[in-house]
């Protein structure tokens, strides 16, 4: 089973040694560099463009099986952007803030998860959220499908400065 994301490039080597009956030890190995065409998941994430430092937002993943058979073992893994605090998420993780264990997903399946925190950061900092969809062999993540977006600190669409100081007829304010 060829594994990787769509357009990646993965090689493939394979080993053939025999014996003929005089016990000379034959070997035969060949290469192959595959491009993958097609991608067996179609990923949907849903970031806010901009957001304001501290502000709470939402990341929405919508994933959909797009082969003819079904996955047995499907997991979805989040890679949060630093700054990023988790709050919760519909359905919830199963194994930390960022791992859900989906399971068997029918060929044409579909589903969602919804992830609520806050995000801060510098004013004009860009922070960048991925999500993959795949399996785990040997402690290993293998994806089928992966997607990231970036979302920009903006300055809070509001901001009051007040100057006070004493005048001849009492206290002055500046409002921004």
């Amino acid at each position: 089973v060829v594994v990787g994301t769509k357009n990646s490039i993965v090689r493939a080597t394979a080993e053939l040694t025999y014996r003929s009956a005089g016990a000379t030890a034959f070997r035969k190995k060949t290469d192959a560099v595959l491009r993958i065409a097609d991608a067996a998941f179609f990923l949907n994430l849903e970031v806010p463009q901009r957001a304001v430092g501290g502000e709470r937002i939402v990341y929405l993943l919508k994933y959909e099986n797009t082969a003819p058979h079904a996955f047995a073992g499907t997991q979805v893994k989040m890679r949060y952007p630093e700054g990023f605090t988790f709050s919760g998420a519909e359905p919830a993780p199963t194994e930390g803030e960022n791992f859900w264990d989906i399971g068997e997903v029918a060929a044409g399946g579909k589903g969602r998860i919804a992830i609520s925190g806050t995000l801060n950061g510098a004013e004009g900092d860009t922070k960048r959220v991925k999500a993959e969809i795949g399996f785990m062999r040997e402690d290993r993540f293998f994806p089928y499908q992966e997607i990231f977006f970036d979302t920009v600190i903006s300055p809070p669409p509001l901001s009051v400065t007040i100057d006070v100081g004493p005048t001849r007829r009492g206290i002055t304010g500046t409002f921004n």
